[in-house]
């Protein structure tokens, strides 16, 4: 069956504007099924959707149900709070590194002083290879 310009052919019925669930092929004159998740589209793919059944949202031309876009909004929050997270680590990282670089004799003088002064008593221990045994290490302060 073949139906005049301006009509649609659906289930044996020319039609102007095709039902809910189905879409306009203007090349076939037919009405065409939407991608099942689209109350009313635009084609057959799930990313031509222009209308969504009560259960889901349409976003960008996609049906997603609600409930998953609950999930997805969550997983979102947590993943930008763990970023923001991470960035300040680093900051914080950075600065303690630039601050201790900066200020290495305070935090020596520091530190020494935490271990109860005893640290001013005992020198730098350096290792060196004996110029006469090349397998002997001999320590010097």
């Amino acid at each position: 069956m073949d139906c005049g310009a301006g009509y649609f052919l659906h289930n044996g019925q020319c039609t102007v504007k095709c039902p809910v669930g189905t879409y306009p092929d203007s090349k076939a004159s037919l009405c065409q099924a939407c991608h099942y998740s689209c109350k009313r589209c635009e084609g057959s793919n799930n990313d031509q959707c222009t209308l969504c059944y009560p259960d889901a949202t349409l976003v960008n031309s996609l049906c997603i149900p609600s409930i998953l876009l609950e999930d997805l909004n969550t997983t979102l929050w947590y993943q930008r709070v763990l970023n923001i997270l991470y960035i300040h680590l680093f900051i914080l990282l950075v600065v303690t590194l630039y601050y201790g670089w900066k200020h290495k004799s305070v935090l020596l003088d520091w530190m020494r002083s935490r271990r109860g002064g005893r640290g001013r008593e005992v020198g730098v221990t350096r290792l060196r290879y004996s110029k006469q045994r090349r397998d002997e290490l001999v320590l010097s302060e």
